[in-house]
């Protein structure tokens, strides 16, 4: 997929978010989970590279319950946007499958959504028109494209800048777009790519929080792809561990009582950090 690059308007940088709308989402409830079950069946992936094959995945079976989630930490390499990429529909394996309540995956479709690592924004349309552009392929009224964009800002705190321009939003705000752009749709599983990893610490820490809200509060299944183990351990269920050449499954780690306080959760990130590291040869 080309990557959409912003245009630098002249314009000021707007704040994070909108307080009334941030009041709302703080606390979101819990709802039942209205995720869908995700099974990935010894899935494998080949490129192209110099006259040979290169494999990329090689025995990926995987198995997501609805509402969980999942986050594949992994070196550079080991094929873990592949993964994503597979998920979602925009590729195909080579070998094995991937369901989606027990259904094939063999395209995109509205019950998966997607977050990158660039928010990929279309700097030439206004805000709730980005947002609102996920759903013009699903053939929605206009009218209803925009009250579903609207209310999806509304929800990752943007109201108010709706009719902004993508090059006067902050980091935080354009990757709050994106989000919304992936939820509109209204899916029932969400993809991470990575999507915190070009924000300052202050607010990758906030968008964290409000993004794992989101998933709790929709009972969403989600993948999630991080180089950052403390982050995978804030916000994931499980923790896939991937080793490259080719990307393959060396350990999933539950995470459980590791993102609770008080000293048996620290000593229990230590002990996720540290099988993590080992595994990745980083010890």
């Amino acid at each position: 997929m080309s990557e959409t690059r912003p245009i630098d308007f002249p314009f000021f940088a707007l704040p994070d978010a909108d307080p009334a709308d941030a009041a709302a989402t703080a606390h979101p409830p819990v709802v039942a989970a209205r995720g869908a079950a995700l099974d990935l069946d010894r899935v494998g992936r080949r490129f192209p590279l110099d006259g040979r094959e290169v494999e990329v995945l090689s025995g990926i079976s995987l198995a997501a319950a609805p509402g969980e989630t999942l986050v594949v930490v992994g070196a550079s390499g080991c094929g873990k946007s592949t993964l994503l990429r597979l998920i979602l529909g925009l590729d195909r394996p080579d070998t094995g499958r991937i369901l989606v309540d027990g259904r094939l995956v063999d395209g995109p479709d509205t019950d998966r959504g997607i977050v990158f690592q660039d928010h990929r924004l279309f700097p030439w349309t206004r805000v709730e028109d980005n947002v609102a552009h996920a759903l013009v392929a699903h053939s929605v009224p206009r009218r209803e494209r925009l009250a579903r964009a609207r209310a999806e800002l509304a929800r990752v705190g943007l109201s108010a800048h709706a009719r902004s321009w993508p090059g006067q939003l902050s980091g935080g705000q354009a990757q709050r777009v994106a989000l919304a752009r992936a939820l509109v749709a209204r899916p029932r599983i969400l993809l991470l790519d990575e999507p915190f990893a070009a924000l300052d610490a202050i607010t990758r820490r906030r968008l964290q929080d409000e993004v794992a809200g989101i998933i709790r509060s929709e009972g969403l299944t989600a993948v999630m792809v991080t180089h950052d183990v403390d982050e995978a351990i804030r916000m994931g269920d499980r923790i896939v561990v991937m080793r490259p050449h080719p990307g393959r499954i060396s350990r999933i780690l539950t995470t459980g009582e590791a993102r609770g306080t008080g000293p048996a959760a620290e000593t229990r990130r230590r002990q996720i950090t540290r099988q993590v590291l080992d595994d990745l040869g980083l010890r």
